[in-house]
């Protein structure tokens, strides 16, 4: 199983509040604010905003955090409008984040027909930190956790069966 990365996990409990209520990334997204870059920013510093947010973008794709990537990138082409590359790279980005969250939507769907509940969980995650509005993963979502639910209630009854059968027949079997 593969660990998410540390800012994708930071995301999951705010998107998991709404899950399903959450709109997708995407042009219905809402456009993140651009901190570095006043109205009165110098040349300079703005040519050092840019680059700061290229950096960020370029580390998040590195390490598999599309979602960070997609917003600094977002950024940028608010803060360069003109510049077609950072539309192009946003683009990209979310072609990728839709291409991976329709993969993990698929093992996710598939660990939970094998009843494995934690990889299920863990892929559904996944898809919704890539896609917060996906309805599909919001359901085997809340299916997985029903089904992880019921196993961990009956662990707990069955162990409460036991000390009760123990208790009555004077404990449990001591060895000679």
């Amino acid at each position: 199983m593969s660990a998410l990365p540390a800012a994708t996990v930071c995301l999951l409990g705010a998107m998991l509040a709404g899950c399903g209520g959450t709109p997708a990334f995407g042009d219905s997204a809402p456009m993140p604010s651009a901190p570095y870059v006043t109205e009165g920013a110098s040349a300079r510093e703005r040519a050092e905003a840019i680059q700061r947010r290229q950096e960020q973008a370029r580390k998040y794709e590195a390490a598999g955090d599309l979602p960070a990537a997609a917003l600094q990138w977002q950024a940028l082409t608010l803060i360069a409008p003109a510049d077609a590359a950072y539309r192009e790279a946003l683009e990209r980005t979310r072609g990728a984040m839709r291409e991976r969250a329709a993969h993990r939507l698929q093992e996710g769907r598939r660990a939970l027909e094998r009843g494995d509940l934690e990889r299920a969980t863990s892929a559904l995650l996944e898809t919704l930190s890539l896609a917060p509005g996906d309805e599909e993963a919001s359901q085997l979502l809340r299916k997985a956790e029903r089904r992880n639910m019921a196993r961990i209630q009956a662990n707990h009854a069955a162990r409460m069966r036991n000390l009760g059968s123990d208790s009555m027949s004077g404990g449990p079997a001591r060895p000679q």
